[in-house]
């Protein structure tokens, strides 16, 4: 849909919005917190609708390539050595 969304800093949702510019970041739960994010709606106006629409693609993208690289990792933590070659290509 490409709308932009309002969330809290609690896990990784937070900065996965900042990064991709797809909304805006509730950090604090006080008045100070909710006047700053309020502050910053008109900026939700101008964000890209089609890339926050193409957002869902790219994050599993991404994760799947985190997930390969963290096998691979793990493999060579296990072998202890390479033996002339990359796994995980």
């Amino acid at each position: 849909m490409g709308i932009p969304i309002i969330c809290n800093d609690i896990g990784d949702t937070g900065q996965i919005v900042e990064k991709s510019d797809s909304g805006l970041v509730v950090k604090q739960f006080n008045k100070e917190g909710y006047e700053a994010v309020v502050a910053k709606l008109n900026v939700l106006n101008s964000m890209d609708q089609n890339k926050i629409r193409n957002l869902p693609l790219l994050i599993m993208i991404f994760s799947r390539e985190f997930i390969r690289m963290h096998r691979c990792i793990k493999n060579l933590k296990d072998e202890n050595t390479i033996h002339g070659t990359i796994p995980c290509q």
